[in-house]
Parts: structure tokens; sequence; C-alpha cells
């Protein structure tokens, strides 16, 4: 029963695997962004305290 579960997951692992990729990339080149974003805000706020 547990290897038939196991099995079943990482067939829908492996075929959704692309996909997840795809939407990770997505989704870390947006966290990138507004952390990027973030940061320069930060360092123009730092700018305007000296």
């Amino acid at each position: 029963m547990g290897n038939g579960l196991t099995y079943n997951l990482t067939l829908v692992k492996h075929h959704s695997t692309l996909a997840h990729k795809i939407t990770l990339l997505a989704l870390l080149d947006r966290e990138i962004t507004r952390r990027a974003f973030i940061t320069a805000n930060k360092f123009s706020i730092a700018k305007l305290q000296i």
C-alpha cells in the first residue's frame, strides 16, 4: 500500500515537474524583482536620511 502511494506521488511529481519549474521560476522572478525594488527603496531612503 505504502509503495503504491509513493509510486503514484512520484509519477504525479514527474509529470508536473516542468509545470512546477515554470511556476516556481515565475514566482522566484517576481520575488527577486520585489526584493530588488524594496532594496532600492531602502537605499533611496538611506540616501535621503544622510
